[in-house]
């Protein structure tokens, strides 16, 4: 089951069967502009342990905030040569976008890479940080 939404003329697919519980909800109040919190499980079980943690470490960076993909390396306790890379090649993997905030993670000098594009990625933060109200729609 997945959950596709149009943002910045892109579309994103949230893979929601991975999701615990209905979270279709929680993603349209989110889209709306409505600070939510997606604390629902999500089956990672194909994923390797470091990407696990990576994207757990995302789970936590709050709501309208950044951090930086060195950061988020440190945060998951990798050790991994480069750290920074196999960071942003974990969040690259990430199927439930906006469950698992990728976009928060930024690089050291800018905004860095997103897998749905930069123009998706400024779109999420603007919303997070309020400078754009509700602008995304959903696919229906």
């Amino acid at each position: 089951m997945s959950y596709p939404l149009t943002i910045a003329d892109t579309t994103l697919t949230i893979e929601t069967g991975r999701v615990e519980g209905d979270v279709e909800q929680k993603i349209e109040q989110y889209m709306r502009g409505e600070r939510v919190v997606f604390d629902e499980p999500v089956d990672l079980s194909d994923f390797t342990e470091f990407q696990q943690r990576v994207l757990g470490a995302i789970r936590s960076i709050p709501y309208g905030e950044t951090v930086t993909y060195a950061a988020l390396a440190e945060m998951a306790g990798t050790s991994t040569d480069p750290p920074v890379r196999a960071a942003a090649n974990a969040c690259g993997a990430n199927p439930v976008p906006v469950v698992i905030p990728c976009h928060r993670v930024v690089a050291k000098n800018g905004m860095g890479g997103y897998r749905y594009g930069r123009d998706v990625k400024q779109a999420l933060l603007d919303l997070e940080q309020g400078t754009t109200e509700s602008f995304i729609n959903s696919s229906e």
